[in-house]
């Protein structure tokens, strides 16, 4: 398909407008996009800018802040790539799978916001949803138990023991 505007090269964004009902199409080549977006005042979109935008000092601590990120995380690299916090922000992308350890603090804020959670889960069934978190969880906690163990943590071992009988009694009674 075709750009609408130029008639030249590929359409590779395409946006959709919904104004009072009404659904409004227009498939357009990056560049146009681009042109539109500065034309009508409308920030650059994409999922680079998105995720710049995400790291940014004043989304993750607010308005005028530069936030945990000054100093010594700003020169911070990866010791990988090389790619640096201010990179990111600048790409809109992390640079190798070290990254995320390497920027593993910097991340977290705005991981929690985006998906509510800093872990991924996975996806569940729509049925029988309760049963599959439970028997995750579960699995999570018996995983934790063992590791409490060898460190001769007991009480902590206590503590996970009961929670782990607390949910095989919720899963008994589903």
């Amino acid at each position: 398909m075709l750009c609408e505007d130029c008639h030249e090269r590929e359409a590779t964004v395409h946006i959709t407008h919904v104004v009072n009902g009404e659904r409004s199409e227009a498939h357009l080549c990056e560049r146009c996009a681009q042109k539109r977006s500065e034309s009508e005042g409308v920030a650059p979109f994409g999922l680079q800018s998105f995720l710049k935008g995400l790291f940014d000092p004043e989304t993750l601590f607010g308005p005028g802040a530069s936030g945990g990120l000054a100093g010594v995380e700003r020169v911070e690299r990866c010791q990988r790539c090389g790619l640096s916090l201010d990179d990111f922000r600048r790409l809109g992308h992390l640079g190798c799978s070290h990254c995320y350890q390497q920027f593993h603090r910097q991340l977290l804020p705005a991981l929690q916001r985006i998906h509510g959670a800093t872990r991924h889960r996975g996806k569940v069934p729509s049925r029988g949803n309760e049963t599959v978190l439970l028997r995750r969880d579960l699995k999570q906690l018996r995983e934790q138990l063992n590791a409490a163990i060898q460190r001769e943590a007991y009480e902590e071992a206590a503590v996970l023991r009961d929670r782990i009988r607390a949910l095989e009694e919720q899963l008994g009674a589903s």
